[in-house]
């Protein structure tokens, strides 16, 4: 039970699901959002089935939503030795996973996002194979570099409004919250990260 509960607490529910609701806006935003949902739940309670836009859709936010999870996961396991000292009663400094546990959990949710992008074509898969990349490259290497770092996971944030105008097939009009989605993420990293320099140090 204290392992499922690690599990759960390290890919940071809260965050995975802003994730998930910030891709579904993205692709509602191309249209009347509550139109097009109520012509989705019409098509269903009239048994013409779901609107593929909106399985599409979906897809793409369970997706972001695992890959997100996995970067989630990863930065715990590469942050052990800070997170002794800032946050000791996170899931493996407090001992309820292990660093090895967590890296394969890691991997199996960003195989498994990546994998539900497929039916959103390739560019879609092309922004799910990014992200991931991303958030590896950033976990690896950028974390510690002074806003570099901070606008990688800024644009990430941004990106996750454009995967779902992917999805939605309304790239053009998914670009206005997704800029300010980037720059909500940037002063919210900074923030963050003014917070962390006593164990980051």
């Amino acid at each position: 039970m204290n392992t499922f509960t690690g599990f759960y607490r390290i890919i940071r529910p809260g965050n995975v699901l802003v994730c998930a609701l910030s891709v579904f806006s993205g692709g509602l935003i191309g249209g009347k959002p509550l139109q097009l949902l109520n012509e989705a739940v019409l098509s269903l309670l009239q048994g013409g089935g779901i609107p593929f836009w909106f399985l599409r859709v979906i897809f793409a936010a369970f997706s972001a939503s695992l890959i997100l999870a996995a970067g989630n996961v990863y930065n715990d396991v590469r942050d052990i030795k800070a997170d002794w000292v800032n946050t000791p009663n996170r899931p493996i400094p407090s001992g309820l996973i292990t660093p090895r546990a967590a890296t394969i959990f890691a991997a199996a949710l960003a195989f498994s996002g990546v994998l539900l992008s497929l039916p959103l074509g390739l560019n879609g898969i092309a922004v799910a194979i990014a992200a991931a990349v991303l958030l590896i490259l950033y976990d690896l290497r950028l974390k510690g570099v002074p806003l570099l770092g901070n606008a990688l996971v800024a644009i990430l944030g941004g990106i996750a409004f454009l995967y779902g105008g992917i999805a939605g097939n309304a790239i053009l009009p998914a670009l206005i919250p997704a800029v300010f989605a980037a720059l909500f993420h940037l002063g919210r990293e900074i923030i963050k990260d003014a917070a962390d320099l006593r164990g980051d140090r």
